[in-house]
């Protein structure tokens, strides 16, 4: 498979998270923050998709259960 480059993955995060998919989103962000030479351009990415909030899926999770 071949490389993407941050641009790359920056357009896959951009439909992804129009999609509803931010943990995805986010996958593809950290990865071109991760190819990205300056830290403050890759502090940016990460900014435009911060990681999904996991503590409300948790609790949801575990009121289904009860």
């Amino acid at each position: 498979m071949a490389r993407q480059t941050p641009a790359e993955l920056l357009t896959q995060a951009d439909h992804l998270a129009r999609t509803d998919r931010p943990a995805l989103a986010r996958l593809c962000a950290e990865e071109a923050a991760r190819q990205t030479p300056d830290p403050t351009d890759a502090a940016t990415i990460l900014r435009r998709y911060p990681a999904p909030d996991r503590t409300g899926t948790r609790a949801r999770t575990r009121e289904r259960t009860n």
